[in-house]
């Protein structure tokens, strides 16, 4: 429906101009040279869109009936760019543009490589083999270093990224973003998306100088970043790991249409394919226990790739956010080896870790583990009996969701789990 009703306009009223979002990637070194990763998405979106028509679609659909109107002018303003990159009309089956690579240093070489064409969703996905870029050093020795290559697709504007050349020695930190690197509190879903569209994402504590001590300290560290937001939010997540991390690669949602483990199983499909990629890399894992996927599927990797997986760092969100009486169980952790996992409770405890030379644990922190006593439907009356003393009282000492009234120039607005479903 959303994309008949944008067609129609598009017919009706001004020519679409075709914009890529290009994320930034990864490239592997072959027996052939290198090659590099590709993936995003190609797209129109209408222009001079009226902005009482966008304020509508985001009241309705965006900020779940909550009034545009009444929000501070720079969340209106948020909220108005996040529903145009929600009101776009992908563009399928579309393989006339070509890749642009260019080289690292001021003085790069540049080629054009063609593209894969689009799906139905407007995405693309594939590989470019770069074997006839001399300038590129190669990457099988172990003393190789990171090199970063530009990206851009061929006669659409606004769409340049990096591409990351790792070499098969060496350690990659892969980190969720939600709750780990970001204050997101997924566990409150309707508070999670409203926010997401219509404030600015706050960095979790002092995560930031976590990984940019990493990034001093860890010789040639490569960062790879794996979160599944939808996809019109993409772009603010980029925009967010490049103000406070270190650069580096990122993989989203895989719209492989034809591969239903990627739609189903997201973050293990793209947690195999790196390691799959790169069978000789240590690698660090960073996520929180907030995330039932991750609970699962960084135990399970470790089991798997032993010898690559250097550690597993575990935020334990239940010592900090009162809020989150979500219990995950940790029992797929219980046979695994001490020494690759560290619990921790906010980022200090991971200060003076030497994971340069294999480090892992901070013998000091022994109480952020979380227990497994409780079940998941005692979880659920907890968080339905929170739902309506936040109903009914707005106390803060519940934790609850403060209602601001002001003027017209905008006030927060009042957001609670009202028939959240439970879903496990």
């Amino acid at each position: 429906m959303r994309r008949i009703i944008l067609r129609r306009e598009f017919r009706k009223d001004h020519h679409p101009r075709a914009r890529a979002l290009n994320l930034p990637s990864y490239g592997n070194w072959t027996n052939e040279g290198w090659n590099l990763h590709i993936h995003g998405n190609i797209f129109a979106q209408p222009e001079g869109m009226d902005s009482k028509k966008v304020d509508t679609w985001a009241n309705r659909i965006m900020l779940f009936g909550a009034n545009i109107r009444k929000m501070p002018a720079e969340e209106q303003e948020l909220a108005q760019n996040m529903t145009k990159e929600f009101l776009t009309v992908p563009m399928a089956n579309h393989s006339v543009f070509g890749m642009d690579v260019t080289g690292p240093g001021p003085a790069g070489e540049r080629r054009m490589y063609p593209m894969p064409p689009t799906i139905n969703t407007g995405d693309f996905d594939g590989w470019l083999p770069l074997e006839d870029m001399s300038q590129l050093q190669r990457g099988d020795d172990p003393s190789a270093s990171v090199q970063k290559v530009s990206i851009g697709v061929h006669k659409v504007t606004d769409a340049n990224s990096t591409g990351f050349l790792v070499p098969r020695h060496g350690l990659t930190v892969v980190s969720d973003v939600d709750d780990i690197l970001r204050v997101a509190q997924i566990w409150r879903w309707r508070h999670l998306l409203v926010d997401a569209i219509s404030k600015e994402f706050v960095p979790w504590m002092d995560m930031p100088e976590i990984f940019k001590n990493m990034e001093v300290s860890i010789p040639d560290v490569h960062f790879h970043y794996l979160t599944i937001p939808p996809e019109f939010l993409t772009r603010k997540y980029l925009g967010f790991l490049r103000a406070h991390y270190p650069v580096g690669s990122l993989d989203t949602y895989p719209m492989d249409l034809g591969n239903p483990r990627s739609l189903f199983h997201p973050r293990r499909f793209l947690l195999d394919r790196f390691f799959e990629t790169f069978p000789n890399r240590k690698v660090i894992l960073v996520g929180d226990n907030s995330n039932t996927d991750l609970m699962r599927h960084y135990p399970a990797i470790l089991k798997k790739h032993s010898d690559q997986v250097q550690c597993i760092l575990m935020r334990n969100t239940l010592l900090t956010e009162r809020t989150d009486w979500f219990k995950h169980s940790p029992r797929h952790f219980r046979d695994l080896p001490k020494h690759k996992i560290m619990w921790f409770k906010t980022p200090s405890d991971l200060k003076n870790i030497d994971f340069a030379n294999g480090g892992c644990v901070n013998p000091k922190i022994t109480d952020a583990k979380p227990d497994e006593s409780g079940s998941f439907v005692s979880q659920g009356i907890k968080v339905l009996v929170w739902e309506l003393l936040c109903r009914y009282t707005r106390a803060e000492f519940f934790g609850c969701p403060v209602e601001h009234k002001g003027n017209s120039a905008g006030s927060s607005v009042n957001i609670t789990l009202a028939n959240v479903s439970i879903v496990h």
